[in-house]
């Protein structure tokens, strides 16, 4: 059922299964601002990208943890859901298209 749960529960537990993606943007930071003298463009869009990617993950975690105890029927939890889940995919393409622009930026021409 939902909201049964503890919503505290539900984002350490949401928290928990993205962990791997966690580990990811924090060593993605450490090697982004350890690169920055020497690719100052690249490391910004990748910094942005990466915190973009990090904010998707708690503020989603934290939105589908609390959005069941906020919606008092089913029906309209779905819909919240599916809005959510798109602007939450939204934010996530966001996040991929700065990291392929950090790839590509301070190069040279060939």
């Amino acid at each position: 059922m939902y909201g049964s749960g503890s919503p505290l529960l539900a984002f350490l537990s949401s928290i928990a299964r993205q962990l791997p993606e966690l580990a990811v943007i924090v060593v993605g930071f450490v090697v982004v601002l350890g690169r920055k003298p020497a690719h100052p463009k690249a490391s910004r869009l990748a910094a942005a990208g990466l915190a973009v990617a990090l904010a998707t993950c708690v503020v989603g975690a934290a939105f589908y943890a609390a959005a069941p105890a906020l919606v008092a029927r089913v029906g309209a939890l779905g819909a919240v859901y599916a809005v959510a889940g798109f602007a939450f995919s939204a934010l996530d393409a966001a996040a991929l298209g700065l990291l392929v622009a950090a790839v590509v930026a301070d190069r040279g021409p060939r």
